[in-house]
């Protein structure tokens, strides 16, 4: 039967006012239920069932996230630089490479490896200098590290170069693919900080391939900061955070099993930290390095020569050894 629309309609409201709140009070009731149903199936049919429903979720899961970050923080914040580390205890090798980009400790570990005799060739990457460079105060990176092998006991003739113009850890990784197609085949050691092991082995596995099987890590612990306690210190905060972001970003521009759900953990992890140091600097309560100074444990000669590779006639040579650590301390600089 058609609905009555004008005076008609008017007309029998007049007539039966009492049955005409009864028709309009089922009508919201229908309404109400349907739209219950609606959002009670997860429909997106309904303008709020299903946009409420991913608004909860959205705001859920980063709430869960760095509640479980906070409550568990003195277990899972040393697992964020424990799992970096990948290094093996030195074994005899043919090759022994000294990366670019921390020419303080790479040669004295690469030198000490050498003498040591668990290396019989030193590989010095050639990195390159930026265009918009300032003039250098002091000589290329590759000069300096071949100056402190020599000073430490290599001999020159042992010494070779390694690529051409190497900008990033990628670029050393297939100058090192090059040298070791035509080279004699045999083991090579990576001395390299513990933090940047993982990111140098995935990318060294991509690009030697089969011959990957031959590289051994080795690990040089920091000195600015300690792997376990990172967080109580501004350049082990920096450093470890920016580590793990540096391994996401290579697995997204060279190709990796990226798993969305960890870089999302990842980067809430980061942002709470974050929130927590500045907290903790604005009420004054900045932490040192577990009370001691970068220079607890003697010159970098004694701590990655004797100390920690635990390697007999490692330490300082006479004049030699403090010459080294002269030419290391003149150029600073950072893991890439």
């Amino acid at each position: 039967m058609a609905k009555p629309h004008g005076m008609e309609a008017f007309r029998r409201r007049m007539a039966c006012p009492a049955a005409h709140r009864l028709r309009r009070a089922a009508s919201r009731v229908a309404s109400a239920s349907e739209s219950r149903r609606v959002r009670a199936k997860g429909g997106t049919n309904h303008p709020r069932g299903g946009a409420m429903k991913r608004q909860r979720v959205r705001w859920i899961v980063p709430v869960i996230i760095l509640t479980a970050a906070y409550v568990t923080r003195n277990w899972t914040l040393p697992l964020a630089a424990a799992w970096l580390d990948v290094g093996q205890r030195p074994q005899p090798a043919e090759y022994v490479v000294v990366l670019g980009g921390d020419v303080n400790t790479r040669p004295l570990v690469a030198a000490a490896l050498v003498r040591a005799g668990l290396a019989r060739v030193a590989l010095v990457s050639h990195v390159a200098l930026s265009p918009d460079a300032p003039p250098r105060l002091f000589p290329p990176e590759e000069e300096l590290a071949s100056r402190i092998l020599t000073l430490r006991g290599v001999p020159p003739e042992r010494i070779r170069r390694l690529g051409r113009d190497n900008r990033t850890t990628y670029d050393e990784a297939r100058a090192l693919a090059e040298f070791l197609r035509d080279a004699p085949p045999g083991r090579v050691l990576i001395p390299t900080s513990a933090f940047h092991t993982r990111r140098t082995r995935w990318i060294l596995r991509r690009t030697l391939g089969d011959k990957a099987d031959a590289i051994c890590m080795v690990s040089i612990p920091p000195d600015t900061f300690r792997m376990e306690s990172w967080w109580h210190s501004e350049e082990g905060f920096r450093t470890v955070i920016g580590e793990n972001l540096k391994v996401a970003f290579y697995l997204v521009r060279y190709g990796g099993p990226v798993v969305p759900a960890g870089i999302t953990v990842a980067v809430a992890v980061a942002l709470g930290l974050w929130i927590l140091r500045r907290r903790r600097k604005a009420a004054g309560s900045r932490l040192p390095c577990d009370g001691q100074s970068g220079s607890r444990r003697g010159g970098p000669a004694e701590r990655h020569g004797v100390v920690y590779l635990g390697l007999p006639g490692c330490g300082p040579a006479g004049s030699s050894g403090d010459s080294s650590s002269d030419a290391a301390s003149s150029s600073p600089g950072n893991p890439r």
